[in-house]
């Protein structure tokens, strides 16, 4: 099976200089030394359902799709970087620290409980250097988060928001983590001293989001922040996408995925 996309259909809708845009999440890319093992070690030990997303092998945890693309020895890992690290909630977090150490990963933090907000929680960073957190969110299932570092929270929600639309909540009521959920992932914001290092060629090489119009999408950066750091422009299988980065370094992948 192939997928140019997500199967995720969850869209907001935002509006841009009276622009009405509907963004919906699509994808997370990392980067991996051997993208077939990393993949294979993903749905081996996460679940997900193996699969291809053009030239890139891929892993589909129900609506969320991880892509794979292929660095050399080298790179910089995510921890520290404008996105630190991404999240799945399992069942015991305890117990699937110490499977994944037997695969392969290394556990950065055994597990740690907090109380007050009823969630475990606890990190690995996998073979390839990824960042991990092992949440047991009984809400959200499968993967769960994505999270971004910034200096300036508040700013940074608000820039996500503004873009991609949704409402900042605290996470599960806990006020000291705030995010943005999408259909079933979250995207979440955490706290930097120091201003994180952009993501381009690290670990965690980039996310993804769909619009409908992507120059309409292009001429509302002026307004919020971020430029066009390649393209837009069309691939060869006919759509339109570019790559963006944010004020705060991050690496942003835009396809043009129009309503048929």
């Amino acid at each position: 099976m192939r997928h140019r996309y997500s199967l995720f259909t969850f869209a907001v809708a935002i509006t841009f200089s009276s622009i009405a845009i509907a963004a919906e999440w699509d994808h997370v890319h990392l980067t991996s030394t051997n993208p077939p093992k990393a993949a294979d070690w993903y749905t081996e030990q996460f679940g997900g359902e193996r699969t291809e997303s053009g030239p890139f092998p891929a892993v589909l945890f129900d609506d969320m799709l991880v892509k794979f693309k292929p660095g050399k020895e080298g790179y910089g890992k995510s921890e520290g970087s404008a996105v630190d690290h991404i999240g799945f909630s399992v069942d015991d977090v305890t117990a699937k620290l110490k499977a994944l150490e037997t695969a392969g990963a290394t556990v950065t933090q055994e597990a740690r409980t907090i109380a007050t907000a009823g969630f475990t929680y606890g990190f690995i960073e996998d073979p390839w250097g990824t960042k991990v957190e092992l949440i047991d969110d009984k809400d959200t299932t499968g993967f769960h988060h994505v999270h971004v570092a910034a200096k300036d929270i508040p700013k940074a929600l608000d820039w996500y928001k503004t873009a991609f639309g949704g409402s900042v909540e605290p996470f599960k009521g806990f006020a000291p983590v705030r995010g943005i959920r999408y259909g079933g992932m979250w995207l979440l914001v955490m706290g930097a001293k120091e201003t994180p290092a952009p993501i381009t060629g690290r670990a965690i090489e980039h996310l993804g989001w769909r619009v409908p119009d992507i120059a309409a999408f292009e001429e509302t950066l002026g307004e919020i922040g971020g430029k066009f750091v390649m393209g837009p422009q069309k691939n060869p299988a006919g759509y339109m996408f570019g790559f963006m980065e944010t004020p705060a370094g991050v690496k942003i992948e835009i396809i043009e995925h129009k309503s048929e």
